[in-house]
């Protein structure tokens, strides 16, 4: 008899969850319950009992000699709501067991709920100027902010601000490029640009942590960028010799890569580095956007969100 009633309960979930997707549209009819006992591999019994539990949520019409058919079902208010009310106090203290403090799951509900009631539509861009870091950072800002994100190349911007201007709402990049990105679309369009602030991710700082090297090169395409990570790697190794050069500084490149014993590299970079053959170990750093800047730029969307959809709004 338990058994009877575990299956039923099944394919009542089954059932609902078919016709909630609209498999069974309302007005359709469910298959005969010897077809569906057949289906299911049980009696007759099992699938009628199936059918009333699903009559009594409201979902159908059980019409003796004719079968059961679908019917718009009136939402009680309220319902469910012990059982979502238990859910989410689960939710909450899952988070705090996991050390979220209470500001920040308020931050993380409230850009919830506004993803949910206000879905964007806006056309956003991530510019960076390699592929890679587009690949990553952008699908960092993706999971972030629940909202996909077109990779430009920085220099695709360069060459037609215009046409990138035209193609999205926003614009996201670096604080690394965020002057060149101005500078670009001109400094009237600053206002749809948002900067991110992106870091070191943790599988580079473990790795610059674990260094064990007298002369550490440094190898980097933009000056900023060689003057933060010069800073955190003066943070994990005081004493060491750290030799900075710009890749396109072709002397002072070859002297790091004679003198270096290791070569720290932003792995934007990598590729183009490794092409040259050093004879030392070569380690690729790889960036994340930093959780502050995710929330900004969350609420950035949602407030461009809900003016699209003001009635007047222009």
């Amino acid at each position: 008899m338990k058994e009877n009633r575990k299956q039923a309960a099944e394919i009542e979930l089954i059932l609902e969850e078919k016709i909630r997707g609209g498999v069974y549209p309302v007005g359709g009819k469910l298959p005969t319950v010897r077809k569906l006992a057949e289906e299911f591999g049980v009696s007759k019994n099992t699938t009628v009992r199936a059918y009333q539990a699903l009559r009594r949520k409201g979902y159908l019409n059980l019409v003796r000699g004719s079968g059961a058919y679908i019917k718009r079902r009136e939402i009680v208010v309220g319902e469910g709501s012990q059982e979502w009310q238990e859910r989410l106090d689960r939710l909450i203290a899952q988070a705090r067991r996991n050390g979220m403090s209470h500001p920040v799951l308020l931050e993380r509900m409230h850009l919830s709920v506004n993803r949910i009631f206000w879905p964007s539509h806006l056309q956003i861009c991530f510019v960076e100027c390699n592929a890679q870091d587009i690949e990553t950072m952008a699908e960092d800002l993706r999971v972030g902010v629940g909202h996909s994100l077109v990779g430009v190349l920085l220099a695709d911007v360069m060459a037609r601000p215009e046409e990138i201007n035209r193609r999205f709402d926003l614009i996201v990049t670096s604080f690394f490029h965020l002057g060149q990105v101005i500078r670009a679309l001109g400094p009237e369009r600053q206002g749809k640009v948002v900067g991110v602030n992106a870091i070191p991710n943790h599988a580079a700082l473990l790795s610059i942590a674990r260094l064990h090297a007298p002369v550490i090169g440094l190898v980097c395409e933009l000056p900023n960028v060689m003057e933060t990570l010069t800073h955190i790697l003066r943070m994990y190794h005081a004493a060491a010799t750290i030799i900075p050069a710009l890749f396109d500084d072709e002397a002072r490149l070859n002297t790091l890569i004679e003198k270096a014993d290791v070569i720290v590299v932003p792995f934007g970079v990598s590729q183009r580095l490794l092409a040259l053959n050093p004879r030392i170990p070569v380690i690729p750093i790889g960036f994340t956007i930093e959780q502050q800047s995710i929330d900004f730029l969350a609420n950035r969307i949602t407030e461009l969100t809900k003016r699209q959809k003001e009635p007047n709004s222009a």
